[in-house]
């Protein structure tokens, strides 16, 4: 069943969430690119090129974000519906400000990532990306088809979970090395940093499934 939204101009309105979604894409591409190429080389001019995209696109996202706000509040009806799309909007656009947060840690502070945790390290950043992909799904199936929503949701739940186990085994294998404490917390930092992403996508999906209830009653 598709899904109808209650104000004029929604075929904007929709358009402008998929060109939202696009520019998230990308900051959480170049993100996840740019976390990866660290892994191998360190800090480097190339990460940085691709942070410098990341935050473009991050920017690029929030501008747009504003633009959707701007119009619901010239031309939307209930103010109900409106505030549900006000919070999802804003839920959304912390996940691309949460890469940047990991971002900002490599290129100001350059840690030392070992090796014996980059594995680990990888894989946390692929299941929250993978948590984001889901979001974006989320996003779509609402203007779609909201039934799926619930779905979804349950989804990123399961990741956010699985995120939450990985950062617990990575902290675990940090603190019984031999890195001094200084390391170690600083370290810590860009785990906790990475599982927040999926901590915000959480809280997205939480909104999502609200909002697909509502619609559908």
């Amino acid at each position: 069943m598709s899904f109808t939204f209650p104000w004029r101009g929604s075929t904007n309105v929709k358009s402008r969430i998929l060109a939202y979604l696009e520019q998230a894409d990308l900051c959480l591409d170049r993100f996840a690119a740019a976390f990866r190429l660290y892994l191998e080389r360190g800090p480097c001019e190339e990460v940085d090129d691709l942070r410098n995209d990341s935050h473009r696109a991050e920017s690029a996202a929030d501008d747009l974000r504003r633009e959707i706000e701007q119009t619901l509040y010239e031309h939307e009806l209930l103010p109900e519906s409106r505030g549900d799309l006000l919070s999802l909007l804003e839920s959304l656009d912390h996940i691309p400000g949460a890469t940047q947060g990991v971002l900002n840690i490599l290129f100001l502070e350059h840690p030392v990532l070992p090796e014996f945790l980059k594995p680990q390290l990888d894989q946390l950043v692929a299941i929250n990306i993978e948590a984001y992909g889901v979001v974006h799904s989320a996003v779509v199936a609402l203007m779609e088809d909201p039934a799926r929503t619930r779905e979804l949701c349950t989804r990123i739940d399961e990741l956010e979970s699985r995120s939450d186990r990985h950062q617990q085994v990575a902290i675990r294998e940090l603190y019984a090395s031999g890195l001094e404490l200084a390391g170690k917390l600083q370290i810590k930092d860009v785990i906790r940093t990475i599982g927040a992403i999926s901590d915000r996508c959480e809280h997205t999906a939480d909104l999502l499934n609200i909002i697909a209830i509502k619609r559908r009653i």
